[in-house]
Order: structure tokens, then sequence, then C-alpha cells
């Protein structure tokens, strides 16, 4: 009953679950030209819903990408 009471309201833990989320989503879709600006509004709302935790997506678009072995320097 409690998980039930505190996800029926919008609480920032919910909204930083759902921009991390939106970002991931739009990170492995990135090849459609809804992909990089669905990222980085996701990304805006994880940051507005709580401002560190919400750079996540940035830390794992790169440690993605190294063990895809897809990962190169500028």
């Amino acid at each position: 009953m409690h998980f039930v009471r505190n996800t029926a309201k919008l609480r920032m833990d919910s909204a930083l679950t759902f921009g991390v989320l939106l970002a991931m989503l739009a990170y492995f879709h990135g090849d459609k030209p809804w992909g990089p600006p669905l990222f980085y509004g996701g990304l805006a709302v994880s940051v507005l819903a709580k401002s560190l935790p919400g750079f996540l997506p940035l830390f794992l678009v790169p440690l993605h990408a190294l063990f895809a072995e897809n990962f190169h320097l500028l």
C-alpha cells in the first residue's frame, strides 16, 4: 500500500526516473530525427527534478559506448 500511495503523486524521484528513462529511450533510438532532441529533453527533465543525479544519462552514454567497443575520442 505504501508503494501505491507514493506513486499516486508526482514526486521528484518519479520525475527523475521519467527523465532518465526518456533520455535512455532517445539514446537507443538516436538514428531517428526525434532521438537527439528527446535525449536532451529527458536530460532537462531529470536535471530540473534533482540537479546532480539528473546528469546520470551523460555518464551512461560513454559507458555504453565503451562496453559496445564503439567509443572514440574526438
